[in-house]
């Protein structure tokens, strides 16, 4: 059963999982998922990335990471943990930005022919969101519960 959302209801971790998605194959892909000021009582704790995936950087600004070579679509590539409080109002945002270090900002992959494209906007999750603000938004992704994880995010329309 999929979600459009992370429930922040008590103290705890919360992980977003991040996949890669797209028509073709990719060997890098850098971008950024900050923490959002609106998320009350939330605190970055890291980044999992996938064994044998090459990184530089964070998410909260400028994440690069590397595949074990050419990859076929979709693919999962992160994890990033939170720590909550259980404080975050509702319809907080959760994005996939660009790297707040680069110039211009872009979220971008690189192909297996090794050229670097822009890959337009990314999309988010919405932490505690009321019928309001619930999955109608092109920019949310859909979430699956997890016996390792309170919530998976996956990058796809919901």
């Amino acid at each position: 059963m999929s979600e459009c959302a992370i429930v922040d209801d008590g103290p705890g971790i919360r992980s977003v999982y991040v996949f890669h998605t797209g028509n073709a194959s990719a060997t890098a892909s850098e971008f950024s998922v900050p923490l959002p000021a609106c998320w009350t009582g939330a605190s970055w704790v890291g980044d999992n990335v996938v064994p044998g995936f090459l990184t530089v950087g964070t998410s909260q600004t400028d994440l690069s990471i590397a595949y074990a070579g050419c990859v076929d679509l979709p693919v999962f590539i992160a994890r990033i943990n939170f720590s909550v409080t259980g404080k975050a109002p509702p319809c907080c945002r959760v994005l996939v930005a660009p790297p707040l270090t680069q110039s211009p900002q872009e979220i971008v992959e690189v192909s297996c022919d090794y050229q670097t494209h822009a890959v337009g906007t990314g999309l988010g999750v919405t932490v505690n969101p009321p019928t309001s603000c619930a999955c109608d938004s092109p920019t949310t992704l859909r979430t699956e519960p997890a016996t390792w994880g309170r919530v998976k995010a996956i990058f796809r329309n919901c």
